[in-house]
């Protein structure tokens, strides 16, 4: 039986299409594989999805090699993929559960295989044998590897000169000063006496990059920069056009940090995507699909990009091969296109580097401006739609430098919503600026522009908290006197809310929906409170009381458990059917729920507190794994579904 009543269900698709709630409530992480791989605190992307073989995680072997530093080498011959750096150098053998790590052999718990032409190793092996520490969440299924203090997996700067400057090494304490790192060029391709020109970028809270300092590496191919600070992301990435080919690392400056290791990577081209204005960007909502002939003496290659980083490697190529590239544009470069695919020949010995110009089309459905309270237009500013008719958000849109943004793909006579969000901060947790009302229209032919946004600073904070005082988190709308709607926020962990668009002297009233614990990519699951648990509160603006605490009520509601049900390479399991069994509050209790058409399920806790669950595809050819969960402290612990098992 379906465990929520027709009507239940229309209550939560109307609180979900009427603001921006599920973006922020329910809206899971962009897709991802099963397993979540993470090195040295940033997420490792692979060329396909991890998969598991007798308890053991197996990973595309060349993205997981080049990310910890190590030169890889394919026999195809003796069906051996090889690594080295430093002083580790690793031998795996296809199908065997043997391998060797400097000479001496060692016993795997799964042998590599060959998956659609890739071949996968093991994660754990790899990464210990590296001198990295491997940790495995089940709950979150995640795996962090992480270098161990004091060890590295290539040779550490050790010659008698500095990187940049050429002068005499300083002293060790120096080299180790705080704010300073190392770094260095590894790979056959890095080149004797070659000098590289690397750039250093900091990310900003808002994931824009700031241009930090630049270095030079000397003849053994090392680096250093100074003036980092703990706990701040950088990146580290060969300058346009002549270091490009270098693979970009991405870190977190801790202190006695681990080197930065850069590898060359042969027999590859760069590109990069240009906006109209000629700025690269640095946006990953790019797809590349290559065609042409792979280098004979290795494996398959695969295209390399950077989170933060303008350009796209793409490498194993052929001398004299012909490669066509064509691009798929997504969320914030939804609203450009590509004129044509890019055609080129590889040549050896030649940089190889490509530009690509995105452009606006003339032919798009809507458009739309956002400024600022003075009326310049604000840059970077991402626009929001959602399609209420399905329960999903549709597509994404970001400002230009003019403030105008460009969307297309609407059917006629269809009614959408869409929400302005104000820009990330740029140092500190928390925006200046606040989120408007979110606002619907009707699509027509007739409809070209939709009404400029204003984004306006905060004039009012608040907090909201619960009958004992913690901080709980809400969705928080406001609205005048007479009812329309002002400003949201959706307030987090920490219960705070901050409100724009109000008039000393006007009533107004703010109405808090209580919520669970917000969705992650680490779990793929939500708590959402049922809407009758929201608390209202009437008030006056006062500029000079810019404070306020909204109080939740202390009858609370069962809340509904939502997830996501997708299949291995991420995309939405519409249709799947998720059952669960609940096993406490007495005997058991099953039931079955039906995915929407972006794979999100909701269902009824009526107090319990733990069970399993699993999906089955809609065809029921393919089931997830059955999960174990626990709702606690307002908490759920569930994952997302995987449909990555045949139904038998």
């Amino acid at each position: 039986m379906k465990l929520i009543p027709s009507g239940l269900a229309a209550a939560v698709s109307l609180l979900l299409a009427a603001s921006p709630l599920q973006a922020w409530a329910a809206q899971p992480a962009a897709p991802v594989t099963q397993t979540t791989v993470y090195l040295n605190g940033e997420r490792l992307v692979l060329s396909a999805a991890p998969i598991m073989r007798d308890g053991t995680t197996l990973v595309p072997f060349r993205p997981i090699f080049e990310a910890l530093g190590m030169p890889v080498a394919w026999d195809p011959q003796q069906r051996q993929i090889k690594g080295r750096s430093g002083q580790t150098d690793i031998v795996l053998t296809i199908g065997s559960r043997t391998a060797t790590v400097n000479g001496k052999q060692m016993s795997l718990t799964a042998a590599p295989e060959a998956v659609n032409g890739a071949a996968y190793v093991p994660l754990r092996f790899v990464g210990e044998a590296s001198q990295y520490a491997v940790a495995w969440n089940p709950a979150s299924r995640t795996i962090t590897l992480n270098r161990r203090t004091g060890s590295t997996t290539a040779s550490s700067p050790t010659a008698s000169t500095s990187a940049q400057s050429g002068q005499p090494n300083k002293s060790s304490a120096e080299q180790n000063a705080a704010g300073r790192i190392n770094g260095e060029i590894t790979g056959e391709a890095a080149g004797a006496g070659k000098s590289w020109n690397i750039e250093l970028w900091q990310v900003l809270p808002d994931g824009r990059q700031q241009k930090h300092s630049d270095a030079v590496t000397d003849t053994l191919g090392r680096f250093s920069f100074s003036g980092l600070t703990i706990g701040q992301t950088y990146i580290a990435q060969g300058q346009w056009p002549d270091s490009a080919s270098l693979r970009a690392d991405r870190f977190v400056y801790q202190d006695d940090p681990p080197p930065i290791l850069m590898q060359a990577m042969p027999n590859t081209a760069v590109i990069r995507f240009l906006l109209p204005d000629g700025e690269p960007t640095v946006s990953s909502d790019i797809r590349l699909v290559r065609s042409g002939p792979y280098s004979a003496q290795d494996e398959p290659g695969g295209i390399y990009h950077i989170d933060g980083t303008s350009t796209y490697l793409l490498t194993a190529l052929r001398e004299g091969g012909k490669y066509t590239v064509t691009a798929e544009l997504d969320n914030e470069l939804a609203g450009y296109t590509v004129a044509a695919p890019l055609i080129f020949t590889y040549a050896a010995g030649q940089q190889n580097r490509y530009d690509v110009q995105l452009r606006e089309p003339s032919d798009m459905q809507l458009s739309g401006k956002v400024v600022d309270e003075s009326g310049a237009p604000m840059h970077n500013i991402k626009v929001d739609f959602f399609d209420p008719n399905d329960g999903k958000w549709y597509r994404s849109a970001y400002t230009n430098k003019d403030g105008r943004y460009f969307m297309d793909g609407f059917a006629e006579g269809r009614r959408y919503s869409y929400i302005v969000r104000p820009p990330s901060p740029t140092s500190g947790t928390r925006s200046e600026f606040g989120y408007n009302a979110n606002e619907t229209f009707t699509y027509t032919a007739g409809l070209k522009e939709l009404p400029t946004q204003t984004i306006r600073r905060v004039q009012l904070t608040g907090t909201v908290n619960s009958q004992q005082g913690a901080p709980a988190q809400a969705f928080v709308t406001l609205e005048d006197a007479a009812g329309k709607p002002i400003a949201t926020y959706p307030a987090g962990e920490d219960g705070y809310f901050g409100l724009a668009g109000l008039i000393a002297g006007h009533s107004y009233t703010l109405t808090a929906v209580p919520l669970g614990s917000r969705i992650t990519a680490s779990t793929g699951s939500w708590l959402i409170g049922s809407a009758g648990n929201q608390v209202k509160k009437t008030f006056v603006f006062d500029p000079s009381k810019p404070t306020i605490e909204i109080l939740l009520s202390a009858e609370t509601q069962t809340p509904l458990l939502g997830g996501k049900i997708q299949t291995t390479d991420g995309q939405a399991a519409a249709q799947a059917k998720v059952y669960i069994e609940f096993t406490d509050g007495g005997a058991s209790r099953s039931f079955t729920s039906t995915a929407s058409s972006d794979g999100f399920f909701f269902v009824r806790t009526d107090g319990l507190k733990k069970g399993k669950a699993y999906a089955v595809s809609a065809d029921g050819t393919m089931k997830s794994q059955t999960y174990t969960f626990t709702i606690e402290d307002n908490k759920v612990d569930l994952p997302a579904l995987v449909l990555d098992l045949p139904n038998r």
